[in-house]
């Protein structure tokens, strides 16, 4: 019997030979480019994005952090992963096939971590946070963005289209999840797209059954993003005479 790891990946490789890798590219562009824009990235820092797709958010990173710094997209999907690097092979870019419950990279090691439209899918994400908290930098954050939540009614028909399992969380549930990882500063915040519906392309469907349903939940529910910070230790107090 397959896992539930080899159902993700398999949906996910069925979707990169499908070109869905760069529909999601444009779909999500309006809400994660205001992540990315917030990170405040640094020649010579390091960027890994988790669940990275065909590596957009990647590439736009690995201009910030060059020079001396890297870009880092990890995705489950070889069949991403090739997409990403058929697209994206810049000096201060890198794609590696892995999963997130066990991400291959040392500890302390990066300024900034995102994840865009994936963490629901995975079946443990309180070790998946772990692992993120344990692969930042002292200091370092983590932002994530989500569509599937339940503030967000139109996506509560998701599952019931899905092959594969989905964890359906609250607004509140992220932050405490965030929390709970060792995260410090957690905040959760609506992104909203400004860019119109175009009428002659709608197709009804995932829970939006006119125009007005997407346009709803452009502007006025949202995606919902999470972010969270890797604390600095603090430094020992010094007996004074």
């Amino acid at each position: 019997m397959e896992s539930v790891t080899q159902q993700v990946q398999q949906l996910f490789d069925e979707w990169a030979r499908a070109g869905r890798g760069s529909r999601m590219e444009k779909g999500h562009w309006p809400t994660s480019s205001q992540i990315l824009n917030r990170l405040d990235l640094k020649p010579g820092q390091l960027f890994l994005d988790i669940g990275c797709g065909n590596g957009y958010c990647v590439a736009w990173a690995a201009d910030r952090v060059a020079p001396g710094g890297k870009a880092i997209g990890l995705d489950l999907s070889p069949d991403m992963i090739a997409e990403a690097k058929t697209h994206h092979s810049k000096p201060s870019v890198e794609f590696i096939i892995g999963q997130a419950e066990t991400l291959p990279f040392e500890t302390a090691t990066f300024d900034s971590i995102i994840n865009i439209e994936s963490l629901y899918y995975y079946r443990d994400i309180p070790q998946v946070l772990s692992e993120i908290h344990r692969a930042l930098k002292p200091g370092g954050q983590f932002a994530a963005m989500v569509d599937f939540y339940k503030e967000n009614p139109y996506s509560a028909v998701w599952q019931d289209l899905m092959p594969i399992p989905m964890t359906y969380l609250s607004e509140t549930d992220y932050q405490k999840a965030f929390q709970a990882a060792g995260l410090v500063d957690v905040r959760t915040e609506r992104l909203f797209n400004p860019e119109p519906v175009d009428i002659s392309t709608f197709q009804p469907g995932w829970g939006y059954d006119t125009v007005e349903d997407v346009i709803r939940f452009r502007q006025t529910i949202g995606s919902l993003a999470i972010w969270g910070r890797k604390p600095v230790p603090e430094a020992p107090h010094k007996n004074t005479p």
